[in-house]
């Protein structure tokens, strides 16, 4: 009963804290959720949903994803965005949290894996909050994915795929795993439910005005994607290119994106292959840690703070750590620092944008997706874990 207590007013205290937070500072950004609140909007009045006229703020997302914004968006604008913000916050609670329960069975300390792990990402965290962004729900349902894989609740890891997907759809790339790994059932339940997502704007715009819907969606990512690939805050591996090579080459920055990322991709189940006769959910483990990061290296457009979806990530390199090497060692925690300390108050204007302008961050998570890729071959331990019972 103690325990109960003390747990209850740490959530009160946490929940009286977020909200003064959230009045004093995160209601007067938010910039993004607007962009969210007018798709659900237009949903509820059958009206399309991408529109030209929105120029940098046009909804670029699938219509499911204005289906889900429109019980939100009934109420009005000022508690919509309260509402959301605490949605995004306690998604990011969740994915810190099922990140940790994963690790925290194999004996791994909240100081070894949870501390570090928060302080290198919250800068993600708070830009997050700031724009009221998406991508913390993106990676509590990727994370409830591999939480619930790992508990053998196969029915929840192809809903929670599908969810993922109707949020972003570069969460497919986790698809090719299961059917690598012949789990009929989750690819099932996937298609179902994508099936099922795909259908329901038919029931409030008909099927002529779904499939209109979907054309404009994908004609608006053809038409406002390219011109975003060389932005200074997209750390994908095709705006890096584009940002090195220059906008005139960015034929070459594509051939070389889908080289890395189809040899990305290769490695992965290469490694996954060689290692088929070891402990089975330890090698899940750390592909799902792998497939997070590419999730913003493949995609088009990724965002600096959409790494904030490769919290397990990071939490499982860090739980890793007494099977490194002392040179392995030193390369993490300068990248670390790299990740985490690069932020625009401590920079300052000019050195941060130099910084965002080389893409740097693309760098510092390839070497944390090789890193974790090393322990899937043989000859590298997979961990030092000792599964609490």
């Amino acid at each position: 009963m103690t325990i109960r207590i003390k747990t209850a007013s740490w959530i009160l205290l946490s929940l009286l804290l977020f909200s003064l937070l959230y009045y004093y500072k995160i209601r007067h950004g938010m910039t993004d959720f607007k962009v969210f609140y007018r798709a659900g909007e237009r949903f509820l009045h059958s009206e399309q949903l991408y529109l030209a006229s929105d120029g940098h703020y046009q909804f670029k997302y699938p219509p499911f994803f204005a289906l889900f914004m429109s019980p939100i968006a009934a109420v009005g604008f000022e508690a919509a965005k309260a509402i959301w913000a605490f949605i995004v916050v306690g998604s990011l609670t969740g994915m810190v949290w099922a990140s940790f329960a994963i690790l925290k069975s194999y004996g791994v300390g909240w100081k070894s894996a949870l501390l570090p792990t928060i302080l290198v990402m919250a800068k993600f965290y708070g830009r997050e909050l700031d724009l009221g962004q998406a991508n913390a729900l993106l990676g509590l349902c990727l994370t409830g994915l591999i939480y619930f894989h790992w508990r053998d609740k196969t029915r929840w890891v192809g809903i929670l795929l599908a969810l993922a997907c109707f949020i972003k759809p570069y969460a497919l790339v986790f698809l090719p795993f299961f059917i690598w790994r012949r789990e009929l059932k989750v690819v099932l339940i996937f298609v179902v439910s994508m099936i099922i997502g795909i259908l329901l704007p038919v029931l409030r715009f008909g099927v002529s005005g779904a499939i209109g819907l979907y054309s404009a969606w994908v004609g608006t990512l053809a038409g406002s994607t390219p011109r975003l690939f060389g932005n200074i805050d997209n750390t994908s591996l095709i705006g890096f290119w584009v940002k090195w090579l220059g906008d005139d080459s960015l034929t070459a920055s594509k051939l070389l994106w889908l080289f890395i990322s189809s040899g990305l991709m290769v490695v992965l189940f290469y490694g996954l292959w060689r290692n088929r006769s070891r402990n089975l959910k330890d090698q899940d483990l750390i592909a799902f840690g792998i497939l997070l990061i590419f999730i913003p290296l493949f995609a088009p457009l990724g965002w600096d703070y959409t790494f904030l979806i490769a919290t397990f990530s990071m939490m499982l390199l860090y739980s890793q750590w007494d099977g490194y090497s002392k040179l392995i060692r030193v390369v993490i925690i300068l990248n670390s620092i790299l990740i985490g300390l690069t932020i625009y108050d401590v920079l300052g204007k000019e050195l941060y944008s130099h910084f965002m302008d080389a893409s740097v961050l693309t760098v510092n998570y390839l070497l944390v997706a090789v890193i974790l890729l090393r322990k899937l071959y043989p000859g590298n331990r997979i961990g030092e874990w000792k599964k609490v019972a």
